[in-house]
């Protein structure tokens, strides 16, 4: 106070130096902001349940050491989208003698929507089961996030005399890529789904080399076996699960469908290879009686997430 009079002292801002924060909570501020990013991008989680029909035999197909089964795992896509060509689920078929035999795919059957309330006939209203597709990824693209498939097979009729059987589960995708060619010197064709007949008898027990080229392939394999029965037996289910997730990369697809027919370019057509995650089903051996011990019938529905901007959800 000067002559009776109140002064006071204004404050001033100071600078205040920023410190820099460490790489570690730097790569954890940056993926929280990339991750926030991607949603807005990319769109919100959206989920399918599809079942694909493989009982008894479908389109010719028998299930054995020479006849695999085939699939796209971040193939999401099903005959919803296209009445044909996506969501198909493979098997190889020969032509030729040795030893020039070659091989090509056939499709089984195809991924179609899980709507159980719609098939026990219940009107719309009552349709609450908790696996029931409503969603389909968008045609232009879509960033998948995991994929969960429940697999039963069935022995409708068993006896001692079959043994142990074993079924091999190959994820895989390609290390390396090449062209396809069928002349000149140094001849390769190596691209799934058409080489799938390469790759039988995976799962035959015994062979001393029945691994898949690394050189060529990532692969992640898994057995499951079908125990041996001691009487004869009727229905003898084994049940397992076969999870996958993916990078979080958006995929641009692009799938072409025809507007007039409705027909859908192959998903495998339409994306990059080395994008594409493949799982396989082989079988150890042919049934040794067809009567007394026919080939194992197969069940597989699965769950798929994803994101995408564009798609339809319930």
């Amino acid at each position: 106070m000067r002559g009776g009079r109140t002064t006071t002292r204004r404050r001033t801002n100071t600078y205040k130096k920023k410190v820099a924060v460490k790489p570690t909570k730097a790569v954890r501020i940056n993926k929280s902001r990339i991750d926030k990013l991607e949603q807005k991008v990319n769109g919100h989680v959206q989920r399918g349940y599809h079942r694909v029909k493989l009982a008894r035999n479908p389109n010719g197909w028998t299930w054995g050491p020479q006849a695999p089964i085939l699939w796209a795992l971040n193939d999401f896509y099903n005959y919803d989208t296209a009445t044909s060509g996506t969501g198909v689920v493979y098997y190889p078929q020969y032509a030729g003698a040795q030893p020039n035999i070659t091989t090509n795919a056939t499709a089984i059957d195809r991924w179609g929507n899980y709507l159980p309330g719609q098939m026990l006939g219940l009107a719309p209203e009552y349709r609450q089961w908790k696996d029931q597709g409503f969603a389909q990824p968008a045609k232009t693209g879509f960033q998948p996030l995991y994929t969960e498939i429940r697999v039963g097979v069935n022995r409708t009729t068993c006896d001692q005399t079959q043994g142990d059987l074993w079924i091999r589960v190959d994820i895989f995708q390609p290390r390396k890529l090449y062209l396809g060619s069928s002349g000149g010197a140094d001849p390769k064709n190596y691209n799934m789904p058409n080489a799938l007949g390469s790759l039988q008898n995976l799962a035959v027990t015994g062979y001393s080399k029945n691994s898949m080229n690394p050189s060529l392939w990532y692969t992640k394999t898994r057995w499951i076996k079908l125990p041996a029965v001691d009487q004869p037996s009727r229905n003898v289910i084994t049940n397992f699960v076969i999870r996958c997730g993916f990078p979080k990369k958006f995929l641009p697809v692009n799938l072409d469908v025809d507007a007039t027919t409705g027909a859908g370019e192959p998903f495998w057509q339409a994306m990059d290879p080395r994008h594409i995650k493949w799982c396989m089903l082989s079988l150890s051996q042919n049934s040794v009686n067809q009567t007394s011990n026919p080939t194992p019938e197969i069940t597989m529905t699965r769950k798929v997430v994803w994101r995408d901007s564009r798609g339809t959800e319930m």
